[in-house]
């Protein structure tokens, strides 16, 4: 795995659905070295630590899922980061969603559930994010009214939290939502 590392120009990597463990493949000298990646799919594997020294502003998927990460979720993501996607579902994360991840303007599909994530749901800034997963954790409080703002959603999955209160008038207003469970 190591020799991974040595793939400067690599664009895409896919290990997907396979048996890897422990460490994210190449360890902490791996996200430096490779400044073009766009795609990191490594879901469905049985990983549970992640080193993030640096995330490459490049990379616009990452997909974490299915494994068994757990701690808090890593926060050296920045405005300059072209992250489209983030599918983190069905790990052991816990804490908070970090607010580095509000500032990722790019964000379109933020996948989040099934882990052990609590505290209040963060204040949406992604004015383009269309998907929102945060069901099977532990989120308290009301439905923020910047969730309101966001007029792109078409996908909101709330479910199994401890959310409180009523839902507003204007979040019932969201035009682009179906297929949601809330």
């Amino acid at each position: 795995m190591d020799e991974l590392a040595k793939l400067r120009q690599l664009r895409r990597l896919s290990l997907h659905s396979n048996s890897f463990n422990g460490y994210i493949p190449g360890g902490p000298a791996f996200f430096p070295n490779h400044t073009n990646l766009q795609v990191l799919n490594l879901a469905h594997n049985h990983l549970s630590v992640v080193i993030f020294s640096q995330v490459p502003v490049s990379l616009r998927v990452l997909d974490l899922s299915s494994n068994s990460f757990y701690g808090e979720i890593p926060t050296n993501f920045s405005v300059t980061h072209q992250l489209q996607l983030i599918n983190l579902s069905f790990n052991d994360f816990s804490g908070a969603i970090p607010t580095t991840i509000g500032a990722l303007q790019q964000l379109q599909y933020l996948r989040v559930d099934s882990n052990k994530l609590y505290d209040t749901i963060p204040s949406a800034e992604m004015m383009n994010l269309t998907a929102l997963f945060l069901g099977g954790n532990s989120f308290t409080g009301l439905i923020l009214v910047s969730l309101e703002d966001l007029y792109q959603m078409e996908l909101l999955d709330l479910s199994d939290n401890k959310l409180t209160g009523n839902l507003t008038t204007e979040f019932m207003r969201l035009t682009n939502l179906s297929n949601n469970r809330f």
